[in-house]
This record gives C-alpha cells, structure tokens and sequence, in this order.
C-alpha cells in the first residue's frame, strides 16, 4: 500500500510541472494572439487614415480643377495624398508584421488545447458613454464624448460632439466643434477586437460646415458589461481643416 501511494504521489510530482508548464504554454499563446491581433486592427486603423486623408485630398481637387485654391492649401494636399499613400502601405505592412505574433500564439493555443479568451455572454445593451482622447499628426488634441444606446453586442448608436484644439500657436486656438450622430460596430466576442466609429454631422464653430470621421482600431474588454478600452486612429474631414482633412491617433474608454 505504502508503494502505491508513494507512486501516487510520483506521478503527481512529476505532472505538476507538466501542467504549470502547459498553462504557460497557454497564456502565452493568448498574449502572442491579444498582440498579433492589436497589430492588424491598429495597422488596419493606419490604413484607413490612409485611405481618407487620399480621398480628401481627392475632394480639394475637384473642388478646385483649376488650380484657383489658395497656394499653400494645394500643396499642403499634395503632401496629403503621398502621405496617404504612405499610410496606406505602412497598414498593409503592420497587418502582414501581426502574423509573427498571430500565427505562433494559435499554434500554441491549438497544441495545448487553449484558446482566446471569449466573453459570449457578456450583457452589451442598454445605455452607455464613450469617452475619448486623441492626438493629430498635426499639433492638435481631439476630446471626444458620445452618449447612445447599445442595442446589441455589436452596434451602439448615439450622438456626441468634439472639441478639436489646435496647438499651433500661429493659429486660432480651437479649430471645430462639430456636434454629430455616432455609430460603433463592435466585432468579435475574444477579449481583443476591432472596432469601427462613424460620426456624421457639422462643425457649429465654423459656419455648420459638413463634418465626417471614422475611427477603427483595437477594442479591449474589461468586463462582461460594456467597459472597454480602445486605441486606433480617427480620421476627419471638414471644410473647417485646411485642406478638409485632419487625422491622429486615440485613446478612449467605453462604459
């Protein structure tokens, strides 16, 4: 009896490590992947600035087709449109870069019968706030605040407004305050996805000109409720930004 149970205790000895090891294995296939997926979903955010700050300098030209827009404003969108070009090619190349990180987390995942952590009950209805801050490649800062409805786990409707500062001392001070209606779509149910943020509406600052922006980037649960950080990039165009565009990267918090 004495050697059964001192095999026993062997045998459990010798598989404690073994399974301390596989719940290492484990998390870190979950870290690689929360990483790899970031990557893509803030690359992807990289790329869709890309896409807007070409498409605004698109606008500015058929606006003015015959070059009669002032001077520094059309060359300013010249540089626009390379670096949207640019930005679209670094995105393409961060989503590639997200596969180092992606592809060896799954396979320690699958190997060691892990997977993502997933929140497929987490109750995301009802009321809820967004708060966010971000920074333009421009010296500027970009609060922003929205108010909605979550109507499901994937969509939030509601409305909000932005106080855009310019930092550039040269300038006027606050650039926008455009009052707007706000969608999210919230894809996925792991503890990292992406998210997209359209605002549509007017600048009340600057003569009610049009205002558009997008968002997209990486969404963090912190809850099963609808806490949540996020980090991407947003992208603006108005009438009321030189060259009708503006674009930065943010921060924000969902509750």
């Amino acid at each position: 009896m004495k050697r059964v149970i001192c095999i026993i205790a062997t045998i459990f000895l010798c598989l404690m490590p073994l399974r301390a090891q596989e719940s290492g294995a484990v998390q870190a296939g979950r870290v690689l992947t929360d990483v790899g997926k970031s990557v893509a979903y803030i690359s992807s955010g990289v790329a869709l600035s890309g896409v807007t700050m070409t498409a605004a300098a698109m606008i500015y030209n058929a606006q003015h087709p015959d070059g009669t827009g002032n001077a520094g404003e059309a060359l300013g969108t010249v540089f626009s449109a390379i670096l949207g070009v640019y930005g679209m090619a670094i995105g393409g190349i961060g989503v590639l870069l997200s596969l180092l990180f992606l592809t060896p987390g799954e396979l320690l995942l699958h190997l060691n019968g892990g997977s993502s952590r997933r929140y497929d009950e987490d109750l995301l209805r009802g009321f809820g706030m967004n708060l966010d801050l971000g920074g333009g490649f421009s010296p500027s800062l970009y609060p922003r605040i929205s108010a909605g409805y979550h109507f499901s786990k994937a969509f939030y409707l509601g409305a909000g407004t932005s106080y855009n500062i310019n930092l550039d001392s040269s300038r006027s001070a606050v650039v926008a305050l455009p009052v707007f209606a706000t969608i999210r779509l919230n894809i996925g149910k792991t503890a990292v996805t992406p998210y997209w943020d359209l605002d549509c509406g007017v600048d009340v600052l600057n003569h009610c000109n049009f205002y558009l922006a997008t968002s997209l980037g990486a969404r963090y649960r912190l809850s099963k409720k609808q806490n949540a950080l996020v980090v991407g990039t947003y992208s603006e165009l108005s009438k009321s930004y030189s060259g009708n565009f503006m674009a930065g990267i943010k921060v924000g918090y969902s509750f």
